[in-house]
């Protein structure tokens, strides 16, 4: 019998390789020159690996992204099932300012604007790379609204950000930023009298703010949608007057939960609750998620946000911007603390290899 082993063939090499976690891929790099190109600088391998890292239901490839200095990522699992919970430095090649906010996390990429957005970087931070994007118009470095996520028509990926006009006859002043043309382009406005504001969530193609349609005292709030394909908002929900009533319009914020949209209490709160949206073809409901008093957590003063939700139902919060929380809406317990973190924004990614310099 032969001691040499056979070859496999190319593509099912290519194929294996696809189907592993990006950690031990980097390592792979090693092994000969072929497989350093393929895993460095092959843009048809890296959509292979995105979707195999999309579709594995058996290993938890979602990292927390904390931007310290030097940016840390942390295993959601690793609150999520108490296990020891390991930090990973980032590789990031830019100033960590203290004017940074997330736009939005999209099959492993992060887009982050620094310094009242007049800098804006999509970055990935399982391989470092990055881009920094060119200046668009100098009047969105006020921007009220802005978004991040994929174009599957064109097999792209869009920064979006607008700002509202004076009045509701002039609408909404928008511009989109496509990585493969490398440009901004203003594009055809809403005219309307809703309010939007921050960042918001991307789900297959679409992306989802929080918006005001009446504001105090006949508060009323809906989540609209944007077509990041055909570069236009097609449709409002309205959040249920009883939980706008209950709360008030501040103190609701939207979240991503699998592929739907949720809506969450935020601050200043005596019960925390979470509500998700869910289709049914044309038709929209509203399921309650978890609920818990106050009282269950001592040391949260002011406000508790949504951070992660594990395979097990257990649900990750950020109180405070102090320490992290675990809750399990199905059983009402399992709190569990970590305390003496610094104030912090937190993000969640994919790891995978998309790199934002060969989109």
């Amino acid at each position: 019998m032969s001691s040499i082993l056979p070859h496999l063939p190319p593509e099912i090499i290519i194929d294996i390789l696809s189907r592993l976690p990006a950690k031990p891929l980097f390592r792979f790099k090693c092994v000969c020159t072929s497989w350093l190109s393929l895993i460095s600088n092959n843009p048809e391998f890296a959509k292979a690996h995105l979707r195999h890292a999309k579709q594995d239901t058996g290993v938890n490839r979602y990292r927390l992204c904390l931007p310290k200095s030097p940016f840390q990522s942390i295993d959601h699992d690793a609150y999520c099932y108490g296990n020891n919970v390991v930090t990973r430095n980032l590789t990031y090649r830019h100033a960590v300012t203290d004017e940074l906010d997330f736009i939005g996390s999209c099959n492993g990429l992060i887009a982050l604007a620094l310094d009242s957005d007049s800098d804006i970087i999509v970055w990935n931070p399982t391989t470092g790379d990055s881009r920094l994007l060119p200046p668009g118009d100098s009047s969105m470095s006020d921007k009220v609204f802005s978004g991040f996520g994929y174009d599957s028509y064109l097999d792209d990926y869009k920064v979006v950000r607008g700002v509202a006009a004076a009045s509701s006859e002039s609408g909404i002043k928008m511009e989109v930023f496509n990585l493969k043309g490398n440009t901004w382009r203003s594009i055809n406005d809403l005219k309307s009298n809703i309010s939007i504001n921050g960042s918001c969530i991307s789900i297959n193609g679409f992306l989802y703010w929080l918006v005001h349609i009446e504001h105090y005292p006949n508060e009323k709030l809906g989540i609209i949608s944007f077509d990041l394909a055909e570069e236009k908002f097609v449709e409002m929900v309205e959040v249920p007057d009883d939980l706008t009533k209950k709360f008030g319009s501040n103190s609701l914020k939207m979240h991503r939960v699998g592929e739907n949209v949720c809506v969450c209490t935020d601050c200043y709160q005596d019960c925390y609750e979470g509500w998700i949206m869910e289709r049914d073809g044309s038709e929209i409901s509203w399921r309650k998620w978890y609920s818990f008093r106050k009282q269950r957590m001592p040391r949260c003063q002011q406000w508790c946000e949504v951070i992660w939700v594990a395979k097990n139902g257990n649900v990750l919060f950020d109180f405070d911007g102090t320490g992290l929380l675990l809750h399990n809406p199905e059983a009402h317990r399992s709190f569990q603390y970590h305390i003496n973190w610094e104030g912090f924004q937190t993000i969640t990614y994919l790891e995978t290899l998309v790199s934002p310099n060969s989109v």
